[in-house]
């Protein structure tokens, strides 16, 4: 087997991210003089370095800043708190953009999962904002006969679980969810500020109440360069499915 040495490009790609864990959000870069001079390699294996890191979302460019730190927020596939509260602690400005709520037929995935009466289910779409920069849209579906007058309620910056447990009385308790890629469709390019084809989570959540009851379907579509999933449990060895398939 054949060892080379890493690539002037690699090697300040390496250097270079090790320079970012410190650093902090938004923070500038060195220039690009300083930069060649604290790694000692020529301006245009910098320059080829750096695109990769903005290509991953690792920098940014800010107008009349230059290049900028991008902290991913970390989101943990165990967590059961709302996407807005994992945001939350992401160490940036998260805003949230209703966009609208409508009454609707179910989709056969939906009507499978809800269970719904008369098929009717309310849609609520928004976009979750970092810093003033997209990072998700979603939309979430519940049984409009449930929740009678949800499709009204304004939800910009406002909770959709707090709202439940407030007017309902009805709580999200647990849940299970899909992850994916996907590529970001017209649609889903406006609604995110991205190029059409860039690489997007696709996150398919089914939440129980507090009565073991299905609660809401949701679709959610996250930003790569600007989301980062982690696996994370207290105790691994006691987590387990809530599976009544499963033999003890």
């Amino acid at each position: 087997m054949e060892y080379r040495d890493a690539s002037p490009t690699v090697q300040a790609e390496e250097m270079l991210r090790y320079l970012t864990s410190g650093m902090t959000d938004g923070e500038s870069f060195p220039s690009e003089r300083t930069l060649t001079e604290m790694i000692g390699i020529s301006r245009t294996s910098l320059r080829a370095a750096i695109t990769q890191l903005r290509n991953s979302g690792e920098v940014t460019s800010q107008e009349r800043r230059g290049m900028t730190v991008n902290k991913k927020a970390i989101l943990n596939m165990l967590d059961m708190s709302s996407m807005s509260d994992e945001l939350n602690h992401a160490g940036k400005k998260l805003t949230i953009r209703f966009l609208n709520s409508q009454i609707r037929p179910a989709e056969p995935v939906e009507k499978a999962f809800l269970t719904v009466g008369d098929g009717k289910v309310v849609e609520i779409s928004r976009v979750r904002d970092l810093n003033e920069v997209p990072v998700t849209f979603e939309r979430a579906v519940l049984i409009a006969d449930k929740f009678p007058q949800l499709e009204k309620v304004d939800f910009t910056n406002r909770s959709l679980y707090q709202t439940l447990a407030s007017k309902y009385q009805i709580k999200a308790t647990y849940g299970r969810e899909e992850i994916a890629y996907c590529a970001a469709d017209d649609f889903l390019a406006s609604k995110l500020s991205v190029q059409v084809g860039e690489p997007l989570y696709r996150v398919v959540s089914r939440t129980y109440d507090q009565h073991d009851q299905p609660l809401e379907y949701t679709t959610q579509y996250l930003v790569g360069k600007h989301i980062k999933y982690r696996f994370y449990a207290k105790d691994i060895f006691d987590y387990r499915e809530d599976d009544t398939n499963d033999s003890v």
